[in-house]
């Protein structure tokens, strides 16, 4: 595939990864939404502590080697953890059945990778607004949605 980086597979890993234990923690009752809330805000101050320079070890050099130029370290966590916590929110504020919060989070886990090596891989035709994108990506996404 063009333009496809070890950076971007291990990247695309660490999400489905990421995403499978979240799932895990909260399908079993593992942690509450106030446990899920602390972990944001350690997540956010860590991000926060390497923007401005503080020197965090092993954890802090391998945020840096495999983040994109973003304007936080971290910030496609950041991002992706909130929706997580906006779903159990949105389960635990409404009565919502746990189902709701899976398949919206499943989505959400195997769509972005997917679309992401798909439009890399198969993309040709570049967003307007983005020369890094392209528009295979999002049809991509949309019908990995749809079919989920």
């Amino acid at each position: 595939m063009k333009n496809f980086t070890k950076k971007d597979f291990i990247r695309k890993a660490m999400h489905v990864s990421f995403g499978t234990i979240l799932l895990f923690l909260f399908y079993y009752n593992i942690l509450e939404l106030w446990h899920f809330l602390v972990l944001w805000l350690v997540g956010f101050s860590f991000s926060v502590g390497l923007k401005l320079g503080l020197n965090a070890g092993f954890i802090g050099r391998a945020i840096q080697d495999l983040d994109k130029d973003d304007f936080m370290p971290a910030q496609g966590m950041l991002y992706y953890y909130s929706t997580f916590l906006f779903l159990v929110f949105l389960q635990n504020h409404y009565g919502l059945d746990k189902d709701f919060i899976l398949h919206s989070f499943l989505v959400l886990m195997f769509a972005d990778p997917a679309s992401f090596i798909a439009g890399k891989g198969f993309g040709k035709t570049k967003l307007p607004f983005h020369s890094k994108k392209n528009n295979s990506r999002h049809c991509n996404r949309n019908a990995s949605s749809s079919c989920s």
